[in-house]
């Protein structure tokens, strides 16, 4: 891959990464369709390293809270508790998540695409919104933890499976997106960190030097693109729940899995 094509891949990671739209299954569909190679779950978790510092950004009074006030730890301590399944399951399925060609094919995506979509759609407008971060118990961290494990599928979105489950333990649409966003840092970084280290792995078995104006380049501009792109889709999303449902997103998610199935 060359500049061109990880500055796309950056751009594609850094909005649909904060939107309800899933950027894995984005990451599998933008290279099979404009026919470049596909990148593999490394680069895609590298860019995911971008995105994490846009939320640490972000959310950096909500983070700060969350350390420094004493009222708000046993919600800190919820956080990495249910941070817990989806990083065991990540870590040792990693070979399957990233090997398996049923999971990054075109028709599995539709399928996940569909599916949350539908869920989605029926969690904002069936179940009461009147929760705020603050009110959420251990046992609701516990369930939006175990839900965030779905979004190791392709076309799932991290996002818009805890948005999802938020919003069915009575979250309003702005607390389920932020809390989504809060749970979700721990995993991705850990995931960025856990890709860093096979690049590495990959170069130290190859005797291969680490070329700072080729290699370092090419990760610097996925880096650097995802993370501005994900500033931006934040701030976007954010205000835009404050006034509408997630209808724009459910929309999105059914007609890119119609075209999934007709390509």
């Amino acid at each position: 891959m060359d500049i061109f094509q990880i500055f796309i891949l950056g751009l594609v990671q850094g909005v649909t990464e904060m939107l309800p739209i899933s950027s894995s299954a984005h990451l599998i569909l933008f290279p099979k369709l404009l026919h470049w190679q596909d990148p593999g779950l490394n680069v895609d978790a590298f860019l995911h390293l971008g995105t994490l510092f846009a939320i640490l950004i972000y959310f950096r009074k909500d983070l700060l809270s969350l350390i420094l006030d004493k009222s708000q730890r046993k919600l800190l301590l919820a956080i990495v508790v249910a941070t817990l399944p989806v990083v065991i399951i990540g870590f040792t399925c990693k070979p399957f998540f990233e090997h398996s060609l049923l999971l990054r094919s075109t028709k599995f995506i539709a399928f996940t695409l569909f599916i949350v979509a539908i869920l989605l759609f029926i969690a904002d407008k069936v179940f009461p919104q009147k929760k705020e971060i603050l009110d959420i118990s251990f046992k609701d961290t516990m369930l939006i933890g175990l839900a965030q494990c779905l979004a190791l599928f392709p076309g799932v979105s991290r996002s818009g499976i805890c948005s999802l489950a938020g919003l069915s333990l009575g979250l309003s649409r702005g607390a389920a997106v932020r809390f989504a966003f809060l749970l979700g840092s721990p995993a991705i970084a850990g995931a960025g960190l856990l890709a860093t280290k096979d690049l590495f792995e990959i170069y130290t078995a190859a005797g291969a030097s680490f070329d700072l104006m080729n290699e370092g380049l090419y990760f610097a501009v996925g880096f650097f693109t995802s993370f501005l792109a994900g500033l931006i889709s934040i701030d976007f999303l954010i205000k835009f729940l404050s006034k509408n449902t997630f209808t724009l997103f459910v929309v999105y998610r059914i007609i890119l899995g119609v075209i999934l199935l007709v390509i």
